[in-house]
Order: structure tokens, then sequence, then C-alpha cells
């Protein structure tokens, strides 16, 4: 009878590990299936600044340096005309929780809102921090610029016909022949910043 018990139990606790393995699975088929989703909301909170506004608040704030959408609307260098726009940076900034670029609060503010917080890769992020170590994000601004996805659209056609995916998709012309051409795009580009962070740390490990 304990022998019998026993492997029930087994047979029961196997059944429960494949059941909570194929969940697992299932719920990372889920979030690669919307992978976009996360660059296109990481380049927009860049655009709009927010990354900007969350660390500035926890770098000057010695007691709570949690703000709610609300807030930080509020702050947008924009002034949204959107009244929904708190509700919609709420949706934006759970996703980067998510990833650990924000930290949510369990506090909320006065209007029942959720509050976030800039956690620390966040300083990688800001517009205004590439002389310190590099900024990451006109990296990100540009590489989710309408050029380069129309670019990456080519990318099935140039693994079955071969040829160039930038060419293929502006017309024949090659990357630096399409800038001068694209004063928005060339700005864009010309204004990426890591380069800064990697030639710092280079010269930081360098024994010659």
């Amino acid at each position: 009878m304990g022998i019998l018990i026993e492997e029930t139990l087994s047979a029961n606790f196997k059944t429960q590990t494949v059941i909570d393995d194929d969940n697992e699975l299932g719920l990372m088929a889920v979030r690669l299936a919307n992978a976009a989703a996360f660059p296109m909301v990481l380049k927009a909170s860049l655009e709009l600044g927010v990354f900007d506004i969350l660390y500035a608040e926890a770098t000057s704030s010695s007691i709570d340096s949690f703000l709610s959408p609300s807030e930080i609307a509020s702050r947008l260098p924009t002034t949204p005309c959107n009244p929904e726009a708190p509700a919609l940076l709420d949706r934006m900034l759970r996703l980067l929780a998510s990833y650990s670029m924000v930290k949510c609060g369990n506090v909320t503010s006065g209007k029942g809102e959720r509050v976030y917080r800039a956690e620390p890769i966040c300083r990688f992020f800001l517009k205004d921090n590439i002389q310190d170590i590099g900024s990451l994000a006109s990296q990100v601004i540009v590489n989710f610029d309408s050029v380069f996805l129309k670019t990456w659209g080519q990318l099935k056609d140039v693994v079955l016909e071969g040829g160039d995916a930038f060419g293929r998709a502006h017309g024949g012309m090659k990357l630096f022949d399409y800038m001068g051409t694209d004063e928005r795009f060339s700005k864009l580009f010309n204004q990426t910043g890591f380069t800064i962070a990697v030639v710092k740390k280079a010269l930081e490990v360098y024994q010659g």
C-alpha cells in the first residue's frame, strides 16, 4: 500500500512538473510573440524623456523618489494634450518594470495610480549623460527608426535572393548615400554617442 501511494505521489509530481514546464514555455512563447512591444515602448520612453525625469527624481530626492504616471506626464518636455497620457504611460512603465528598467511601487498616489522609480540601469539611457558615460538612448532611437525598420523588413528576401537589405529597402542606395538625402535621419544617426563610453573604458584598462 505504501509503495502504491509513493508511486502515485511520484506520478502526480511528474505530471505537475510537466504542466508547470509547459505553462512556463507557453508564457515564454507569448512573450516572444509580443517581443516587438518592448523596443517600441523603450524608444517612445526615450523620445518622451521618461527616463530622464525618473532618474532626476531619484538622484535629487532623499525620501521618496517614486513618481506616478500623472506626475511624469506633467514633467514631459512636451506637454501632452491627450487626457489619456497618464494611462498610456502607466502601461508603458509596467512593461519597462518587467524588464527591470524601472521599479513599480506598491504605494499608490492620491489618484490611485501605481508609482515608479528609476532603476540604476536607466543612467545608460539618459539624453544628458553622453559626456559622462555615453548614452544608449540615441542608439535605441536610431536602431528602431523607420529607416532601419524598413531595412529589417527585407531580411527574408535577402536570405532567399541575396543582395543588400538597406539597398533593397531604399532604392539601391548605400547607407551613407541615403543619409545625404535625408537630413533628419543623418542628424539622428550622427548623434549616437555610446562610442564615448567604449573609448573611456578602453583607456581605463589599456596598459600600453
